[in-house]
């Protein structure tokens, strides 16, 4: 949490805030929170920049101090680091991007076969129809063909924790 002044000036701050964006309460106070925030429009979620250089995505929301008579006097920023989600949304959008990838390739692979070259080579499985079952050497090219389309593409599977 900062009070921040009607300039735009950092009163002053916690030390959870110190924390979040790795800066001393002494390397704060007097700058501008726009001095250390990538300057991107909209919305209460923005990225900081911290000390060491790296980034962190925070929940910002701020607040007016008026006094007794309506005057403001000063605002309370409240900052809640929302970096691990940011990252697990865009580890989640990234694995449905390359499994969106993979399906597409997969099924373009599986439209050049023919229908001999989609069928178990031995008994089928009891339950499944020979027509249905896919062989193991079809799927390995298939999956080894998208993945040289991605790759050519810069799309990496992405990782997922």
């Amino acid at each position: 949490m900062a009070h921040v002044g009607l300039d735009g000036s950092i009163l002053r701050v916690n030390r959870r805030l110190c924390e979040i964006i790795g800066y001393a309460e002494s390397d704060l106070v007097g700058r501008s929170l726009r001095e250390i925030s990538h300057a991107e429009p909209g919305g209460r979620e923005r990225r900081f920049l911290r000390k060491d250089g790296s980034e962190v995505w925070v929940d910002l929301t701020v607040a007016p101090v008026n006094d007794p008579d309506g005057v403001r006097q000063y605002d309370i920023a409240v900052v809640e680091d929302i970096t691990e989600r940011r990252q697990a949304e865009a580890r989640r959008a990234a694995h449905t991007r390359y499994q969106e990838a993979i399906a597409a390739f997969g099924q373009a692979g599986l439209a050049m076969r023919g229908p001999a070259e989609l069928t178990h080579e031995g008994d089928p499985a009891p339950f499944a129809p020979a027509s249905t079952v896919v062989t193991t050497a079809l799927l390995q090219a298939v999956m080894a063909t998208a993945a040289a389309v991605l790759a050519e593409r810069g799309v990496e599977p992405p990782l997922l924790r």
